[in-house]
């Protein structure tokens, strides 16, 4: 079995985190953490895709259209008032 290079979670985190300016309002905290976790899934959901793990595939899909929805979502709200 080979072996999988594991991401450093920690670090990604940091990353993300350091992108976000605690002094902007919580809408827009909510818009970028719901984007940044639909990009981590949507990874996650193709690597399952890949391994042919169609039930983790189905629950990261539906995690990845939820949070995904949620970005866009607030995202019209602060466009549209």
């Amino acid at each position: 079995m080979s072996k999988v290079k594991h991401i450093d979670d920690h670090k990604a985190y940091e990353a993300y985190a350091s992108m976000i300016d605690n002094s902007k309002n919580s809408t827009l905290n909510q818009i970028e953490t719901a984007a940044y976790i639909s990009d981590i899934v949507l990874q996650l959901r193709n690597m399952a895709k890949s391994a042919d793990l169609k039930f983790l595939v189905y629950f990261l899909e539906m995690a990845f259209q939820e949070a995904f929805s949620q970005s866009t979502k607030e995202e019209d709200k602060e466009m549209h008032g």
